[in-house]
């Protein structure tokens, strides 16, 4: 069968194709674990600001209300309470009625899952095993 292999025409046999096919696969599930990992990353970080914000609201309303502008609370933010821009920008932008009680415990609830959450994918990505694994997983599904 003639097959586009390496950005070439060859003539290739169902061994072949199939080596190609679960090679692909390989590559395009290590790469949606490394997406997954990189949104965890964000998103764990962010969250880890807003339960920091949680501890110290009072502070945090007392700045935002003294300053004129967003990007004047965003900058008062991360010199008072050394939160990254990231954090910051989420901080501005949450709705204060997030931060009762209930949505903070939800926030560390939160946090907590998508640590293991990340935990779990690093765990898969550093281990050809592991990988071979989920993949073959993936592959019985099709």
């Amino acid at each position: 069968m003639v097959s586009i292999i390496d950005k070439k025409p060859m003539l290739a046999g169902v061994g072949k194709l199939i080596e190609k096919f679960v090679k692909h696969q390989l590559e395009v599930f290590v790469n949606k674990m490394k997406f997954k990992k990189s949104k965890l990353e964000v998103k764990i970080h962010i969250l880890e600001g807003l339960v920091k914000a949680a501890e110290n609201i009072d502070k945090i309303i007392k700045l935002i209300r003294s300053s004129k502008s967003k990007s004047e609370s965003k900058q008062a933010i991360i010199k008072e309470f050394n939160f990254t821009e990231q954090q910051a920008e989420a901080i501005v932008n949450l709705r204060l009625y997030r931060l009762s009680a209930t949505n903070v415990d939800e926030f560390k609830k939160e946090l907590t899952c998508n640590k293991k959450d990340l935990a779990n994918i690093i765990e898969i990505i550093s281990s050809d095993a592991k990988i071979n694994q989920e993949l073959i997983k993936e592959l019985e599904v099709i």
